[in-house]
């Protein structure tokens, strides 16, 4: 088993081996057995533990908690392709062995380059978590063979919701439309500061799967 890195500070692509045997300390330190480099991860944020063909995800009293496709989780059981959420590091779980990392994807990634996801890969809840936790401030573009629309986000908040031909719908309404859509969401600077925060914390916490509790 090993976590894959969707998205993060270490960058795309590269990834963390899991063995069974103790838990494995995810933490901001150098000294933790996961170490990421993220003011919004704890220095020891969260463990997980292989499991079969699963991990446990255990929250160790973090500041800003630990998702599993994008709920917010004490203990979770988490199976291949489910999504761990430990600050701004976005870390998939595969049961495969972690392929080499070519030397142009370790290390830390440029904060200045577009961030791009694909919504098959990492669905729009989990996108609009990792927003939440990392205290983005962002316009997210939704571009695809549904339609487009955009999101404004300032600190971590979500300000705005726009869409096209969904004048109207609620801002929940319109989320529910959009966690349906496909294609990609784009992060860009924010355009404008400010605005009152959308109360999202239902929509993301709503049914979906995720791993058993444990």
């Amino acid at each position: 088993m090993h976590l894959r890195i969707v998205h993060g500070l270490r960058g795309k692509g590269g990834g963390f081996d899991l063995a069974p045997g103790a838990p494995r300390i995810v933490g901001r330190g150098k000294d933790a057995d996961i170490s990421l480099p993220d003011g919004m991860v704890s220095g020891e944020h969260a463990s997980i533990e292989v499991d079969g063909d699963g991990v446990i995800v255990r929250d160790l009293g973090s500041a800003n908690r630990t998702f599993v496709n994008a709920r917010s989780v004490t203990s979770v059981r988490a199976t291949t392709g489910d999504l761990v959420l430990v600050g701004g590091t976005i870390l998939r779980v595969e049961s495969d062995e972690l392929d080499a990392i070519a030397d142009s994807e370790r290390g830390l990634s440029d904060p200045n380059a577009p961030v791009v996801f694909d919504l098959q890969e990492v669905p729009l809840r989990v996108v609009l978590r990792f927003l939440q936790t990392s205290r983005k401030s962002a316009e997210v573009s939704i571009e695809g063979p549904d339609g487009r629309a955009s999101l404004s986000y300032t600190r971590g908040s979500l300000v705005g919701v726009h869409v096209a031909n969904l004048q109207g719908k609620s801002p929940r309404q319109a989320l529910e439309l959009l966690a349906a859509w496909r294609g990609t969401a784009t992060l860009d600077p924010p355009t404008a500061g400010g605005g009152t925060a959308i109360a999202v914390e239902t929509f993301l916490d709503a049914d979906q799967p995720t791993g058993s509790p444990r």
